[in-house]
């Protein structure tokens, strides 16, 4: 649980400091909009705790606030071989960050009140009405698997795509179990 708490926050920060170079939004001091200067130092201590303990090589941090920048710092290295240092405008590639960066903005809808976690997909996505999942069938005579579909015993939720729990699948894996 904690990897995961961290390689989200890691997702968020790497994430946040994109979003900012490429928005260019204004620097302030922390207590301008209204945060605190002491407590930012965690975000290093945090860092610098994770890069001691070689989680990873390096990080591009940023905090802001009301639009405007309050922290932005680059820590570590971006190769650690050459010992090239990190840099603010260093690129990151995302491998498979569509669920985590999803997640985050699905959860600061909720936070606004645009839905709740139990209201069905189906209410924002028709297709997602009247769904069925695949069943595993054990011929009785040949002990052949079969795969066979039957209606869901309720809708899928916002809850159960944020869980992973949906029953969706991609479809190499089990090319027919939903319809």
């Amino acid at each position: 649980m904690k990897n995961r708490v961290f390689s989200s926050l890691l997702i968020i920060i790497v994430f946040g400091c994109q979003l900012a170079l490429s928005q260019g939004l204004p620097i302030a001091t922390p207590e301008e909009v209204g945060v605190s200067s002491i407590r930012l130092t965690r975000i290093d201590k945090f860092v610098e705790r994770h890069l001691d303990a070689h989680h990873f090589a390096g990080a591009v941090t940023v905090a802001a606030r009301r639009g405007k920048v309050v922290q932005f710092k680059a820590y570590g290295r971006q190769d650690i071989e050459s010992g090239t240092p990190m840099s603010k405008d260093s690129i990151f590639r995302f491998y498979s960050m569509t669920k985590p960066i999803t997640s985050v903005a699905v959860m600061m809808l909720y936070e606004e009140g645009y839905f709740l976690l139990n209201d069905p997909v189906s209410k924002f996505l028709p297709e997602f009405k009247d769904l069925e999942v695949g069943v595993e069938e054990i011929d009785e005579k040949t002990g052949e698997k079969t795969l066979k579909t039957v209606p869901t015993k309720r809708e899928v939720s916002i809850r159960d795509l944020l869980r992973h729990t949906s029953g969706l699948t991609y479809g190499f894996w089990a090319p027919k179990p939903s319809k």
